[in-house]
């Protein structure tokens, strides 16, 4: 009697975790693959861009000045 009650235990348990799962994994991929979360990984990379060459301004004018 006590395995009979166990094995639909085991198996509500289960499917229970298995559910949980597979909702909280679709909730954090559209966090991380949201629209908006897209647009603002795109601003950061062009932004990038410009402070990359600002860096490099700054280094050659701090070269220059120090020779």
């Amino acid at each position: 009697m006590l395995v009979n009650s166990l094995i639909p235990q085991a198996v509500r348990n289960y499917v229970m975790i298995s559910a949980s799962v597979v909702v909280l994994s679709m909730g954090l991929t559209d966090v991380f693959y949201s629209p908006q979360r897209m647009g603002q990984q795109d601003r950061i990379d062009n932004y990038s861009n410009y402070i990359k060459a600002g860096m490099v301004a700054a280094t050659k004018t701090s070269l220059k000045s120090a020779q």
